[in-house]
């Protein structure tokens, strides 16, 4: 994963893989993007971090053969002519009803988790690359799952990029 990537402030094994892993949907209110250096674990200062996302998103897009789901790669693969830009979103109350049976979770419980993980993403979009996260020119597909269901959602994305 590391290897591919050569960064002189991060070395492989000395950070986290965990801080790396969930950063992306805590922005910067995830404790270790403010701290460096804490004890003896060394964690990703932001514009490290940014760097090693942006270069291992771009890498994969280079490759012609990826999916790349969040980790901003609608800003970031922005200007790749292959790249297609997907978002996927249903009403709130198709999410919390969703999400109340695939985590045995209690209505409020849902509800919070979506709102927090979405204004998670919002702001790491806008902190890291100045975007809005709702905004529809950077997508080139929007499809509302709270209108069809998986199969024939897989099934229109498939035929857009067929015919893109």
């Amino acid at each position: 994963f590391l290897k591919k990537l050569l960064v002189p402030e991060v070395a492989p094994g000395t950070f986290p893989l965990s801080a790396a892993a969930y950063a992306p949907e805590f922005g910067l209110e995830f404790p270790h993007m403010r701290e460096h250096d804490v004890g003896e674990a060394t964690y990703l200062d932001r514009g490290t971090y940014q760097l090693l996302i942006t270069t291992l998103v771009q890498d994969f897009g280079q490759s012609g053969k990826a999916v790349v789901v969040g980790r901003a790669s609608q800003v970031v693969l922005a200007d790749f002519p292959n790249a297609c830009h997907v978002k996927i979103i249903a009403p709130l109350e198709t999410r919390i009803e969703r999400l109340m049976q695939t985590r045995d979770m209690d209505r409020e419980q849902a509800q919070k988790l979506i709102e927090q993980h979405d204004q998670w993403r919002q702001s790491y979009l806008r902190n890291f690359h100045r975007a809005d996260w709702n905004d529809p020119l950077l997508y080139d597909l929007t499809i509302n799952t709270g209108r069809i269901d998986r199969e024939d959602a897989v099934d229109l994305l498939a035929n857009f990029l067929a015919e893109s």
